[in-house]
């Protein structure tokens, strides 16, 4: 398995446990670490 298909792995199943505002920031900080246009890309590929 290649590292980025490791990462969207972890991405998701870590959303997917956590719940309430800890899921919320999980997200947040996500999207603001992909960078610009960070909101599309995590849409477009974590779901």
């Amino acid at each position: 398995m290649e590292p980025m298909e490791v990462l969207k792995s972890l991405f998701i199943e870590t959303g997917k446990q956590l719940k309430g505002s800890a899921r919320r920031l999980f997200l947040a900080r996500t999207v603001k670490a992909l960078g610009l246009d960070g909101a599309s890309l995590a849409e477009r590929e974590l779901g």
